[in-house]
Order: C-alpha cells, then structure tokens, then sequence
C-alpha cells in the first residue's frame, strides 16, 4: 500500500511539472488562449485522474465561511481542500487576503498573484474550463479606507495590498522594511498598502477594517455569531511551528476578530506540515491540486520564473498532501 501511495503522488508531481512546463511554453509563444486550454485540461486531468469529481455537496443556507490569509496561494496550499467543500456547497464564501504577498517586487508581480487567487475561486465554483463571466472588481470603502473587492458567483475576495512583511518579519527594502507582525508587535506605527490610500494607524485600526469587512459581509449573508466561520492559520508556534510571519500576524488578527465578534475559528498549521504524516485522500488532494494549479498557471501568464512550485516542487507537493487544523477555543469550532 505505502509503495501505491509513492508511486501516486511521484505522477502527481511528474504530471503537475509537466503541466508548469507546457504553461511556460505557451506563455513563450505569446498563446493565451492556448495556455488557458491547458491549464483547463490540467484540472480536468487532476480530478478525472483520481477519481472523478468529488461528490458535490446539496445546496445549504448555512454559515458564512471567511478565509482570512496573509498570500495569495495560501489557502490553496493549507486548506484548498476545506474551501473546496465550502464553495461546492454554495455557501456565502469570503477571502481577506492581508498583504500583496509582493516579496520586495514590482505592482506586475503581486497584482498576478491576485488573479491567480481570483483563477482558484472560479475553479473552485465548478467554471472548468474558466468561462467568460467577469470578475466584478471595485473599490469600497471599509471604515473609511478604500479597499480593493472582487465578487464572483457567491463569493467576495478583499485585498488589502499590505507589503510581504518576509519569512520572519524583517520586510523588504523596497516597502521600508515594514510588516504585518512590526505592526502587530507596535515596532511598526502605522503600515500603507502598496496601492490604496490611507496607512492603518496601528493594529488596533487593521483590526477594526478587517472586523467591518466580515460584520458587512456576514449582515448580507444572514449569518451572526456561530454561523460564521473564520478559517485562518494558526498564530501559535507550539502547534505551528516555522511558519512564516505575514502567516502569524493574520492568524492573531483572524483570532481578535473571532473572539470580538463570537465567530467560529479553525486555525491551519502552515510551512511545518511539509515534514508531517500525510493526512489527506486522492479526492482531497486533488482538490488542493486543481486550485493551486489553477493559482500557478494564471500567476505565470506574465513570467513563467513567477512560477513558485517549479523552483520547489518537493515541498508544494508535500503542502497539497496535508492539512493540519486545531480546534479553535471558540464556539463552532468543527471543521
């Protein structure tokens, strides 16, 4: 049984290096239409090749699930599979993505990020091959500060553009070396998106928009309290362990806007999971699988060097194996 489970995840990774291979080549070729083919084809072949489509959940009226991210391609990788299930599920579905997840580089890299992010919610609705209805993208204004929103089918994506604050916090040169967890820490006093107006006068006030972003989308969800789920990465390295900092920061904010608002919580560990037991089924896997891809061929229509899973292709596979959560100590913590 363990040599099956080898062989299968060494076609997975043989399959998705191919895949990232003929994405770069077509982006080389100048052939947009093409590479959308194939990265459709890639998720297809993901899914059909493990199994088929995962049985689709009946439609529920319940909670309000809020993923509540530092990255663009952190939900897909630590907890792809349980936003899978939300979106099939036709429940109300929000992101807050808390920083550019820029690493120091230009506006073409990170906003590439963001439509990678935006490519995985339309997979993950069931629009595969990715159809031509329009991601609806606006600013709105969140407690008086100007936040960039996309809504597409039933869900809302948040960008708040903060600078990558690096693996430990140290920030980059390029954005002054500032971070979410300087902010949260109060080594940094106030923190600028990269686009936008308005600096958030410390953390209390990255909290109080953030808290706003959820109270507004749960008031027109139906939901309160307990029916909202904040899913979020867990802020406590004793269960967490060697996660980076933008991951930490937004695991402390999700967690002050859970207790605030007596929200559920379910906490993901992050970078450690690499090294642990693979906890996942093929059908799991897969999901996680289809969404990455569908985040790392859209990432890669401007730069295939963009591509993160070419250049570690070992621990992106090990993540899309595992998802590792802890019970959150709030009320309706289940998974």
């Amino acid at each position: 049984m363990l040599q099956g489970i080898r062989s299968r995840r060494q076609q997975f990774q043989a399959r998705f290096m191919q895949d990232i291979w003929h994405t770069s080549r077509m982006i080389s070729d100048g052939n947009p239409t093409a590479l959308r083919g194939i990265v459709a084809g890639c998720v297809l072949a993901l899914a059909v090749g493990w199994g088929g489509r995962p049985a689709v959940a009946g439609p529920a009226a319940a909670p309000l699930e809020v993923f509540v991210v530092a990255h663009a391609d952190d939900w897909q990788l630590f907890m792809g599979d349980v936003a899978a299930r939300a979106l099939r599920s036709g429940r109300p579905t929000i992101f807050v993505y808390t920083t550019a997840g820029d690493g120091g580089r230009s506006a073409a890299y990170w906003l590439a990020r963001e439509q990678g992010a935006l490519t995985s919610v339309r997979v993950a609705l069931g629009a595969a091959p990715p159809s031509d209805e329009p991601v609806a993208c606006a600013d709105t204004r969140v407690e008086g500060r100007s936040v960039r929103r996309c809504r597409l089918g039933t869900t809302a994506s948040y960008f708040l553009r903060l600078p990558d604050g690096n693996a430990r916090g140290q920030g980059f040169a390029a954005t002054g070396e500032r971070s979410l967890s300087g902010l949260s820490a109060g080594a940094t006093v106030t923190l600028a998106p990269l686009e936008g107006e308005g600096a958030y006068a410390g953390w209390g006030d990255l909290v109080r928009v953030v808290a706003a972003i959820v109270r507004q989308e749960a008031s027109g969800a139906g939901a309160a309290g307990e029916s909202v789920r904040l899913h979020a990465p867990d802020p406590d390295p004793a269960f967490n362990p060697w996660d980076h900092a933008d991951h930490r920061a937004t695991g402390q904010l999700a967690a002050e806007i859970a207790r605030g608002g007596g929200y559920a919580l379910t906490r993901y560990a992050g970078y450690s999971t690499a090294d642990w037991p693979e906890n996942l089924s093929e059908a799991q896997v897969s999901d996680k699988a289809r969404l990455f891809m569908a985040y790392g061929g859209a990432t890669a229509l401007d730069d295939p060097e963009w591509s993160a899973y070419a250049k570690a292709p070992r621990l992106y596979s090990a993540w899309l194996w595992r998802t590792y959560v802890r019970p959150a100590d709030f009320p309706g913590h289940s998974r």
